[in-house]
């Protein structure tokens, strides 16, 4: 995987190996392209995602501010549109940062954890 081109859109392998590594210790999780990039599941809710401005964490509403404190985290933003509520990224610059990676999966897990499967 990894550098996969579709629309104008790529993501870094580099970026690939760290989030497949983060979630290894939380068992399977499935994966569909999405954003113009890659996501993964987890009981059928998506949990985290690469696209080509960084790694994408579905940590919810109420967890969101607090990601957002982190060092490089913004909000995930498609194009001109608003920012998708409950989602955050982390910028390619701080992603190579291991404890908040690990922050940030651990909210996400937590967050998609408490959702009902699909």
């Amino acid at each position: 995987m990894g550098e996969w081109q579709g629309s104008a859109m790529a993501w870094e392998a580099g970026l690939e190996e760290l989030l497949r590594e983060d979630m290894e210790p939380f068992g399977h999780f499935g994966e569909r392209r999405m954003f113009g990039g890659l996501a993964f599941f987890r009981q059928g809710n998506m949990v985290a995602g690469l696209i080509s401005r960084g790694i994408f964490y579905r940590v919810g509403k109420t967890a969101a501010p607090v990601a957002m404190a982190l060092p490089g985290v913004s909000p995930f933003q498609m194009g001109r549109m608003r920012a998708l509520g409950g989602i955050v990224l982390l910028g390619d610059e701080a992603a190579g940062d291991d404890p908040i990676r690990g922050d940030l999966l651990a909210q996400a897990i937590r967050f998609t954890d408490s959702l009902p499967p699909k």
